[in-house]
């Protein structure tokens, strides 16, 4: 798929369910719909991230909207934050940054008989070993849709059914690849808040232009989860089995997810788990997401992910605090060169000191090494920035930040500056997000 037909598909589709969000918040009062709109100039004084320090002067328009609804005949959950990055000097191309990820469920016998259409877009590195800049990554869009049939035994247990098919395109790599598969949901809500669920899931990946690399996967699982007043609970355990040219394998399948407030200001989250999953499916969620996007490896190659995170977060009233660490370890089936385990150091506060400004201090370091070819790396990026509201609607927004990246024989080191300045629009309030490498 061309660059542009891939862009065009993506945003279209973004923007159709955002545009289907702003018709139906007029009709029904169970629809919330949020977005802000952004223009401005940024600079930065390393734009290829390398020794010879190319400076770039760059246009910015933004969008950053939400749209929930559920209704008797409409689920829909619709996240977009894009930013256009016009490089004024043409030192490199022009490029999309960000993410657009939406699902909508049709009702077409409510409850019982339901059509799903999902679309994930964002970022993948095209060479893990350098760092990321607009000609090291690439845009990739992961289109689903299928029917859901749900049956249902009395007032708590139910059984699912569903097919899906899904085509996933790349901006650059011949990597695109068609995905068809269906499962069953068989599941029992208990006594207060809890549900328990088994889920079974067959999927075929079929490569358009690399049929020695499709292959075939199975889950099966069990799942609970359960909601408390001060703590939320969601555990996967099962098994999966891997069906490649080379042969069969399979491993453990554990996703477990504990979120407890500890007082009414603070909150820990704890998650780890284990399984096997691709590039697409990592860039739409399936697997823990360490990072930003454009760090997730384009391959054909299914790997298996092992993680954990920690994180706390405290909100006051004026204040705002997170801290989180997360572990990410890949082991990929052929493609062994790209076996890595990488650690991730956030931090992050906020600090609203009169009612029309606030700023943020933000500090993320990286630590990366590459198992079979003893390449390591390790990047820091510390960011501050300042929001002035200038009424209801319109704001102000100053970011300035500096990243640094040391590795194992000087591959990919590099210092950049970069500054943001944002004039956006938010006719409903709240502080509006940039998306930037």
């Amino acid at each position: 798929m061309t660059l542009d037909k891939l862009h065009f598909c993506a945003l279209a589709r973004a923007l159709a369910a955002c545009l289907a969000g702003v018709l139906s918040c007029s009709q029904t009062a169970h629809a919330e719909l949020q977005y802000g709109l952004g223009l401005g100039v940024g600079y930065t004084d390393n734009v290829l991230r390398d020794r010879s320090e190319i400076d770039e002067t760059i246009g910015i328009a933004s969008i950053d909207a939400a749209w929930l609804e559920h209704t008797k005949r409409l689920d829909a959950d619709v996240t977009v934050n894009l930013s256009y990055f016009d490089y004024l000097d043409e030192t490199v191309d022009s490029e999309w940054y960000g993410t657009a990820d939406g699902v909508i469920i049709l009702g077409l016998v409510p409850e019982r008989f339901t059509w799903i259409f999902q679309d994930t877009f964002g970022q993948v590195q095209a060479d893990p070993f350098q760092p990321s800049t607009p000609e090291t990554r690439e845009n990739l869009n992961y289109f689903t849709t299928g029917p859901d049939i749900v049956l249902r035994f009395g007032a708590s247990t139910y059984l699912q059914i569903f097919g899906r098919y899904s085509t996933v395109d790349y901006e650059q790599s011949l990597l695109d690849a068609e995905r068809t598969g269906g499962g069953f949901v068989l599941g029992r809500r208990l006594s207060g808040l809890g549900e328990l669920t088994l889920t079974g899931l067959a999927e075929d990946v079929t490569f358009d232009d690399l049929p020695d690399q499709d292959f075939e996967r199975q889950h099966v699982f069990l799942g609970y989860d359960v909601r408390g007043s001060r703590t939320e609970f969601r555990s996967e355990l099962g098994y999966t089995w891997l069906e490649l040219e080379s042969g069969r394998r399979g491993g453990a399948l554990a996703n477990i997810a504990i979120s407890r407030r500890v007082s009414p200001s603070s909150s820990l989250t704890l998650s780890f788990g284990t399984r096997f999953t691709d590039a697409s499916e990592s860039m739409r969620g399936g697997a823990v997401r360490v990072g930003r996007g454009g760090e997730i490896t384009a391959s054909a190659d299914p790997f298996e992910n092992r993680w954990a995170g920690l994180s706390w977060d405290y909100t006051g009233n004026r204040t705002n605090f997170v801290i989180g660490v997360s572990w990410q370890d890949e082991d990929y089936e052929q493609q062994s060169e790209f076996d890595r385990t990488r650690l991730v150091y956030e931090a992050r506060l906020t600090r609203s000191f009169t009612p029309t400004m606030e700023a943020g201090i933000r500090a993320t370091r990286t630590d990366e090494e590459f198992d079979t070819t003893q390449f390591e790396a390790d990047e820091t990026q510390v960011a501050v920035d300042v929001n002035w509201r200038l009424g209801r609607a319109f704001g102000l927004t100053l970011t300035v930040d500096h990243t640094t990246r040391n590795a194992v024989g000087e591959l990919g080191e590099f210092d950049e500056n970069r500054a943001y300045l944002m004039l956006t629009y938010r006719p409903r309030g709240g502080s509006f997000e940039l998306m930037r490498p």
